[in-house]
C-alpha cells in the first residue's frame, strides 16, 4: 500500500484598522491556539480507510512569500497560516472502477492509477479542511480570514487550491463596537465537536433551529465577495429566523421579544432592538421592491453616506447577531432556545464571560 503525502497552506489575513481591541486579541488568540499540532478525525474523506489530516500553524517564510505569494500584497513574510498535513494511502483496490478495461477503454492503464490518485486526494479532503475552519471562525469569532490557498505535494505545487472569503469579521467588529462581545467563553473543541454534529454540515441536511441556522451561516463563505446589498443579509436574518422564529414565521415583533430575554441584562438592549427594527426595514424595501437604486454598473457613484450606513449596517449587524446566537446556542447545549426555561433562569448575563 503506498502512502502520498500532501501539505495544504492557508494564510491568515490579520485584523487591519478594526474598529475595536476585541478582534485584535481574538486573532492572536487562535494563533495560539494553533500553537500545537492536533489531529483531525476526517469525515468525508473517507474513501479509504488510511487517512489522516493533522493541523498547526507556520510561519509565512520570505520563501514560500516569494515562490507562492508573490503578487498578493496582503500576505507578509512572517505573518502566519493555517498548515494542513495530509497522508493518504492509495487504495489499490479502490481504483478498479478507473482502470481501463473492455468495458471502460479510455480509463486509466495501472502505472499511471497512483499519478491520478494524487491528483483527486485534495478536492476529497477539501470539504473536511474547510468544515474545520469555519468551526475555528465560530470559536475563535470573525479571527480566521484565509486570503488563499496552495497544496504541496512532496516539494512541488500540486494545481488543486481552494479557499472562501466571508465578512463575518464585519460583523464581529461591529457589534463589539456597540458592547456585544461574544457574551460565552466556549473552548475550540466544544465548538468544532458541536458544528460536526449538526447535520447538513458533514452529513443529511439541517432539520433543527441549531442546524439550519449553522447551514445558513455557510452561505456567507464566497470564493469572491459579492457586490450586492440583500445576499449577505438575506442568509443571516434566514439563520436568525431559524433560530428565533416559530414555525418559519417572520415576525419582528416575535423575534424582538425572544432578543430582549436573551440579552435582558444588557446595558445596550435598546441598541439591539432598534437595530433589528432597522435590519427588517431594509430587508423589507429591498425584498419588495420599495427602495429606490442605482445600476449595478453605477455603484461606485453612490456618495449618500445615510443610505450606505443602512446597507453596511443593517448586514453586519444580521452576521454578527447570528453568530452570537449560533455560539449561545452551542454553550446552553441546546438545538433550539427553550424560552420557557430562559425567563426562569438567568443565570447568563450577556454583559459578562461565563
Amino acid at each position: 500500500m503506498r502512502n502520498i503525502e500532501f501539505r495544504s497552506l492557508f494564510p491568515v489575513y490579520p485584523p487591519i484598522l478594526p474598529n475595536n481591541r476585541y478582534c485584535v486579541d481574538v486573532y492572536w488568540d487562535a494563533y495560539r491556539f494553533l500553537s500545537a499540532r492536533f489531529k483531525l478525525k476526517p469525515q468525508l474523506f473517507d474513501i479509504h480507510s488510511g487517512a489522516e489530516i493533522s493541523v498547526s500553524r507556520s510561519t509565512i517564510s520570505k520563501s514560500v512569500k516569494e515562490r507562492f505569494f508573490k503578487e498578493f500584497i496582503f500576505i507578509r513574510p512572517g505573518d502566519w497560516q493555517i498548515q494542513f498535513d495530509v497522508s493518504a494511502t492509495f487504495p489499490t483496490d479502490g481504483l478498479k472502477d478507473w482502470q481501463k478495461s473492455e468495458t471502460l477503454p479510455n480509463g486509466f492503464e495501472p502505472e499511471e492509477l497512483p499519478r491520478v490518485w494524487a491528483s483527486s486526494v485534495p478536492s476529497f479532503a477539501d470539504n473536511d479542511i474547510q468544515t474545520f475552519l469555519f468551526a475555528l471562525n465560530i470559536a475563535f469569532p470573525g479571527s480566521i480570514n484565509i486570503t488563499n490557498n496552495i497544496w504541496l505535494y512532496g516539494k512541488k505545487r500540486h494545481p488543486y487550491s481552494s479557499h472562501y472569503r466571508s465578512t463575518i469579521q464585519d460583523g464581529v467588529d461591529f457589534f463589539a463596537g456597540h458592547g456585544f462581545f461574544p457574551d460565552v467563553t466556549l473552548s475550540p473543541s466544544t465548538v468544532v465537536d458541536a458544528i460536526y454534529r449538526q447535520n447538513g454540515m458533514l452529513n443529511g441536511r439541517s432539520d433543527t433551529p441549531l442546524s439550519r441556522a449553522v447551514s445558513y451561516l455557510t452561505r456567507l463563505y464566497v470564493r469572491d465577495f459579492r457586490n450586492d446589498e440583500l445576499s449577505d443579509l438575506a442568509w443571516a436574518v434566514a439563520g436568525i429566523e431559524a433560530l428565533l422564529v416559530d414555525a418559519g414565521k417572520s415576525s419582528v415583533g416575535q423575534l424582538k421579544s425572544k432578543i430582549a430575554v436573551l440579552f435582558k441584562d444588557h446595558d445596550n438592549l435598546s441598541w439591539l432592538l432598534k437595530s433589528c427594527d432597522g435590519m427588517y426595514s431594509f430587508r423589507s424595501k429591498m425584498i419588495h421592491g420599495n427602495r429606490q437604486l442605482t445600476s449595478v454598473f453605477r455603484q461606485e457613484d453612490e456618495h449618500d453616506e445615510s443610505r450606505q450606513h443602512e446597507e453596511y449596517d443593517s448586514s453586519r449587524f444580521a452576521i454578527g447577531l447570528l453568530l452570537l446566537l449560533i455560539r449561545r446556542a452551542i454553550y446552553l447545549g441546546q438545538s433550539k432556545f427553550e424560552f420557557e426555561l430562559l425567563l426562569k433562569n438567568t443565570a447568563i448575563n450577556p454583559g459578562e464571560d461565563k
